[in-house]
């Protein structure tokens, strides 16, 4: 295990094992995750808003008649 010491003006010295460096990248990794996670959740709340719009939206659309597909019942052009 290593130390570094640092000594700063007024008599202010700081030390920084290899310990204390582990837990500090090992506590940015948890946040990192802890932050994707979150976002991936929001995104995820995004999309559910988006689809209860869209339903919404088409429930209150008023009802339309289907449209008859006369083309198939149209007799083919012939080509002189």
């Amino acid at each position: 295990m290593w130390s570094v010491s640092i000594v700063l003006p007024h008599a202010i010295r700081i030390t920084i094992t290899s310990r204390a460096v582990f837990w500090l990248f090992a506590c940015m990794a948890v946040l990192l995750l802890l932050w994707s996670l979150v976002a991936v959740l929001q995104q995820g709340l995004e999309r559910g808003e988006q689809m209860r719009a869209e339903q919404r939206r088409v429930a209150t659309r008023p009802a339309q008649k289907p449209a008859l597909h006369t083309a198939a019942l149209a007799q083919p052009a012939t080509k002189p």
